[in-house]
């Protein structure tokens, strides 16, 4: 059973559906608008786009929890911490682990992110990115770098880009093969002070772009509703959101076509 279930994972890294040492984006907000999150200022910030820790004002905690295709061995756990410390910055910590005892990739990640101008930030964070394959394989570890900026032109807008895997690391020394160099590119727009609508490109260098639209509507005080899609493979959204007083909670449902429903579970604590 173990050697099937490993069969399967394999085929998924194979399908870029997620690859191994990826990118991991946190935050069920943005998993519920089809995965847009480059252009968003939060504490998820610390994994999605460190220069967006420059604009929180509270120090903040959060925990998240993904699980794939409603398989318990394919879930995803999270911590981060951002803690803004005035006229130097913000710093970020996250931890997070995917996978079962077979296979299992863990990270610990350092971010810092400051403002360089009112309405400019600049974000650099590194990881330590650990592999475990299988008991033969044995485990893996490498440093992977990433950097972002974000620009806010107008009242209204957000730009953004942000790098992944800056230096090319390398998954071991005695192969070609690297870990994904991920580069992501989006706006978002207020339109009112309950309509945001975000877009995203995302670009691995070995595949095909993936686009990613995403909207939130704040239904009453407090309350959010969120839908997006994202392509390549093709996945909808949607998601809902909660704030109240220091506490945010975010649940998100995203379905593809073949594999079925996956769900995601943040909650963040405003300090």
């Amino acid at each position: 059973m173990n050697k099937i279930f490993f069969a399967l994972v394999m085929t998924l890294f194979s399908a870029n559906i997620f690859a191994g040492n990826d990118i991991n984006l946190n935050g069920a907000r943005s998993a519920g608008m089809g995965f847009s999150s480059v252009m968003l200022s939060d504490v998820w910030s610390v994994s999605n786009n460190q220069a967006g820790l420059a604009f929180l004002e509270n120090p903040s905690v959060g925990l998240n929890y993904r699980n794939s295709f409603m398989v318990n061995t394919l879930g995803y756990q999270a911590l981060t911490m951002a803690m803004p410390i005035k006229n130097t910055g913000a710093f970020g910590l996250n931890v997070s682990y995917f996978g079962y005892s077979q296979y299992n990739e863990s990270q610990v990640g350092l971010a810092y992110g400051k403002k360089l101008s009112e309405n400019f930030s600049f974000g650099l964070k590194v990881n330590y990115v650990q592999t475990k394959l299988a008991e033969d394989y044995g485990k893996i570890g490498r440093a992977v770098a990433e950097a972002g900026i974000l620009a806010k032109p107008t009242e209204n807008m957000f730009v953004a880009a942000h790098l992944y895997n800056i230096s090319r690391t390398k998954i071991a020394d005695y192969t070609n093969e690297t870990i994904p160099t991920i580069f992501r590119i989006g706006i978002g727009y207020t339109f009112s002070e309950k309509v945001l609508v975000t877009t995203e490109v995302e670009k691995d260098l070995k595949y095909s772009p993936i686009f990613k639209v995403g909207i939130e509507y704040q239904l009453v005080e407090g309350f959010f509703l969120r839908t997006g899609i994202s392509t390549n493979p093709t996945m909808n959204s949607f998601g809902i959101g909660y704030k109240h007083k220091r506490i945010v909670a975010d649940l998100a449902f995203v379905t593809h076509a073949t594999l079925g429903l996956s769900s995601q579970i943040s909650i963040n604590f405003l300090f």
